[in-house]
């Protein structure tokens, strides 16, 4: 896809552009059908296995309470350009295997083969280049229509705008990689146990041991004998030993860094709304309920509740006040002196949000929307970037 030009838009293969291979930079983008598919479609490692594994015994799935194999199924694919095309093309158009049976001829035959079925192999690089644009075709929309924030295409766009080496420079490349990516896995579990080791030094309880906070009000801060730290923050570890290390000897294996407190360490936000997380319908934001029993103080409105409620109200205001305010949607449900809106889901309306799974497409949609809330608890929250 041609952008930034006075021509009109195009669907071209890359490589027939010859901007494709110059080092100066221009304004050609191209759209990656696998980038798109995977968010979209895509499985995690150990859910490929799920995907693989015989269903056919339908009274034995029944029985198990496992009929949402069948919707699930429905919804993800393999990554190859022929699992892709058969899960958005399930009429006529169909591709067979058959189709894809050339695929390692250019790798395994030899030169002498490759000329004498010229024109088959051609037909089928042909064939390839129609199955590519009949993907983007379906695509583009739904992609448009899961992620329509300007910073997904940007980074969409972007993936395709490198230079990878070819030669011996392979393996430095790619050994480099590795090493970065694992030290931010080190750093960010590094951070994650010192933003919450701030949390607990920030949060200081009333007389009656009330937590007034935000968004930790609920979880489990008792003690145990002799334990140092509440419970809650336990469960932030794979091993409950692993609480007691300095942060500089903690390792990302000791970290759950996909834990539910995530988002409520960092004060995370939904509008000016604090996240919270339903045990039954998972993760939504807490709007005060309208009430005629209204105090004013500084130009804040609160509702007369308890202290704790009271407190994110205050959280809310001051949030509304520097930031504004957002239009509540969906269902709401009772939470006490608040409502409870659940975050949209788009593959399930039924379940709640959830951080594992095949929940990119929910992930990004949700994160579009969230802020961090400007509420300064020591570390916790950092303005860097208010959107996410």
């Amino acid at each position: 896809m041609v952008l930034q030009c006075n021509c009109e838009k195009k669907i071209l293969e890359d490589s027939c552009i010859r901007t494709l291979n110059l080092f100066q930079k221009t304004a050609v983008r191209f759209m990656d059908t696998m980038s798109m598919a995977i968010p979209m479609f895509g499985m995690a490692d150990h859910q490929v296995v799920t995907y693989e594994t015989d269903d056919s015994d339908f009274t034995l799935r029944e029985k198990r309470s496992e009929r949402w194999r069948d919707a699930w199924d429905d919804r993800v694919c393999r990554n190859s350009l022929l699992a892709v095309h058969q899960h958005l093309y399930r009429d006529d158009h169909r591709l067979t295997k058959e189709s894809k049976k050339f695929q390692e001829f250019f790798v395994k035959e030899d030169m002498n083969a490759i000329r004498q079925n010229f024109q088959v192999l051609v037909n089928y690089c042909a064939d390839d280049n129609l199955t590519c644009a009949q993907i983007f075709k379906k695509l583009w929309p739904e992609f448009q229509n899961r992620f329509p924030h300007p910073a997904t295409l940007y980074g969409v766009l972007n993936i395709g705008n490198a230079y990878l080496p070819i030669n011996e420079n392979w393996e430095l490349f790619f050994n480099k990689n590795e090493r970065t990516c694992n030290e931010q896995k080190e750093a960010g579990a590094r951070a994650l146990i010192t933003a919450a080791k701030d949390v607990l030094n920030s949060l200081k309880t009333d007389g009656e041991g009330t937590i007034l906070d935000a968004w930790l009000f609920d979880v489990d801060w008792s003690y145990k004998s002799d334990s140092e730290f509440p419970e809650w923050f336990f469960k932030l570890f794979t091993k409950r030993g692993s609480a007691y290390l300095d942060c500089a000897s903690l390792s990302s294996e000791d970290v759950v860094m996909k834990s539910a407190f995530v988002p409520l360490i960092f004060g995370m936000t939904y509008g000016p709304y604090p996240l919270h997380r339903s045990r039954s319908l998972g993760w939504g934001y807490l709007v005060p309920k309208p009430s005629e029993n209204q105090i004013s103080a500084g130009g804040i409105s609160l509702l007369k509740t308890s202290q704790k409620y009271e407190h994110v109200c205050e959280v809310i205001a001051r949030n509304k006040a520097e930031f504004g305010d957002i239009q509540p949607s969906g269902r709401s449900h009772n939470f006490g002196s608040f409502l409870f809106y659940q975050l949209s889901h788009p593959v399930s309306q039924n379940r709640g949000f959830s951080m594992n799974g095949n929940n990119f497409g929910a992930i990004a949609s949700i994160l579009e929307g969230m802020t961090q809330s400007p509420q300064n608890l020591g570390q916790r929250t950092r303005k860097v970037c208010r959107s996410v």
